[in-house]
């Protein structure tokens, strides 16, 4: 197994002391170990193996993370898939979302229900509450937690998008809690780790309020008196004034580590707001390459109409020139049949002045010259029908000429505007193109903030453990000279009281 992260609870009461470690095998495969530190905390961790235990059967519907009993010092969790509530409520913290923030406290609230939930009209401690918050709280109507696991944080719960799984059960206390005090601890604890960003748009007294958690002041009382539970009264384990003179950097670096936090959630938000402004950019670039495309596809078509409106105009001049031609030939045509008209004339008189000339032959010529004259009306009759036909004919087409010139005009008109507004597209793309230049600059630069952020808080976080390594060995040395002064302080009482009896 290979450690990849260890924290050490050395500032708890010595029946409390722990080492936490993620560790992870050939396969990849994580897993999470508490250790005791000193002999008294064995028993914390067999309690801690009973509480796993307790919960398997007392909750089978609850998802927990499976723990296995190493050997009397040391038991192994499996690593719980997803990310902790914490870390999703930190992506919506990053981002301002207070509806999706409110929303994972709503069912982390859902999901605390599905415990033994009971009711108590007036709260009434145990001796074991007693024994471990000190005092007897005034609670009426109350919603409580039997056997309750009052740790339930959000760090303390992980969800992958549909499940929850618990993933600690070291401080699962055997009597009723009232269910308000976990959701207090909580909500305190998250704006203990994010408080300097959420206070920028969110308070906790809102929160408090929103969900209706009212005894603050005996929460804070139940919390102050389970640290001293913990911690011990005098905080003797913890770190005290003792160091502070000694180790004057370690505050700085772990104020300076908050603040790189900080600037690394804020950097995270501007990075987010500039995603989501050329996001923005793009969607409306793409937007305007759709009407683009649109108006392409419609000024395609028109010219294809316009091609088309030409092609029959061509197709009319032709039938027009064809009738042109035809009313040509019609014109020599009637011409001719004029010329034979005056030839046939030509021919009556001479048939009339022969007839004149020969009586005999008068009613022949009579019957040939009335059948000349019917097939002279029905030549000129002939000849003005065609005539009216072809003007007819000549009229309609110079009408369908002019109706289609007329309409290669407005498709004229149509396919300027199109070409005017085509250019306004044009000229929003390219103003895009430059704010969306103008964007991912600033990105990128932010980006490399950013980076510079995360190395510098890297480096912090590495001096934070070079630090707290020195204040380790601090803490051994000063244990060891008080182990020494005791000793000499019994030396010293056992010489004089030699002294004495000597004497």
């Amino acid at each position: 197994m290979k450690i990849i992260y260890t924290k050490y609870n050395r500032n708890r009461l010595p029946r409390f002391q722990l080492k936490t470690s993620i560790l992870t095998d050939n396969t990849e495969i994580n897993y999470v170990q508490k250790e005791a530190l000193t002999t008294d905390s064995k028993a914390h961790i067999k309690q801690i193996y009973d509480n796993y235990v307790f919960m398997s059967e007392r909750y089978p519907h609850i998802n927990t993370a499976e723990a296995s009993l190493k050997d009397d010092s040391a038991i192994t969790f499996e690593f719980a898939p997803g990310k902790s509530l914490d870390e999703h409520m930190l992506d919506a913290i990053s981002k301002k979302n207070i509806p999706d923030l409110l929303r994972y406290i709503r069912d982390y609230i859902d999901y605390l229900k599905t415990f033994d939930i009971t009711y108590q009209e007036i709260f009434k401690p145990t001796e074991l509450f007693i024994d471990i918050f000190g005092f007897e709280p005034n609670f009426s109507d109350v919603v409580c937690m039997a056997e309750a696991n009052i740790d339930l944080t959000f760090d303390n719960v992980f969800f992958d998008g549909s499940v929850f799984t618990v993933i600690d059960y070291e401080w699962i206390i055997h009597t009723s809690i009232p269910l308000n005090f976990i959701i207090y601890r909580s909500l305190s604890r998250l704006f203990w780790k994010y408080g300097e960003y959420l206070n920028s748009f969110l308070k906790l007294d809102d929160l408090f309020e929103e969900f209706q958690i009212n005894e603050i002041t005996q929460y804070q009382k139940m919390e102050m008196a389970f640290q001293e539970y913990v911690l011990g009264k005098n905080r003797f384990y913890n770190i005290g004034d003792q160091y502070t003179k000694k180790i004057e950097t370690l505050n700085n670096v772990l104020d300076e580590n908050k603040k790189s936090e900080s600037q690394t959630i804020n950097q995270l938000h501007l990075l987010s707001e500039y995603e989501d402004k050329i996001n923005s950019l793009n969607s409306e670039k793409s937007l305007l390459l759709i009407k683009l495309e649109n108006s392409n596809n419609t000024l395609n078509n028109r010219m294809i109409e316009l091609d088309n409106y030409k092609s029959q105009e061509a197709h009319l001049k032709s039938e027009s020139e064809n009738i042109k031609k035809q009313f040509s030939h019609l014109q020599l045509k009637y011409d001719l049949l004029k010329k034979q008209h005056y030839e046939i004339n030509l021919k009556i008189d001479q048939n009339i002045t022969e007839l004149l000339n020969h009586s005999l032959k008068r009613r022949a010529i009579f019957k040939r010259t009335k059948h000349l004259i019917a097939e002279n009306q029905f030549l000129i009759n002939e000849k003005d029908r065609v005539a009216q036909q072809s003007s007819e004919e000549l009229a309609l087409k110079n009408q369908e000429l002019d109706l289609l010139n007329e309409q290669v005009a407005v498709k004229n008109i149509q396919i300027n505007e199109l070409s005017e507004q085509n250019h306004e597209f044009r000229l929003q793309i390219n103003h895009l193109n430059l704010s969306l230049h103008e964007m991912t600059k600033k990105f990128n630069e932010n980006n490399l903030s950013y980076t510079h952020l995360q190395k510098h808080n890297h480096e912090v976080v590495l001096e934070n453990g070079r630090l707290s390594d020195l204040l380790k060995n601090l803490q051994h040395d000063y244990h060891q000279l008080k182990y020494e002064f005791v000793e000499l302080k019994k030396q010293i009482f056992n010489d004089a009281r030699r002294k004495e009896e000597d004497e």
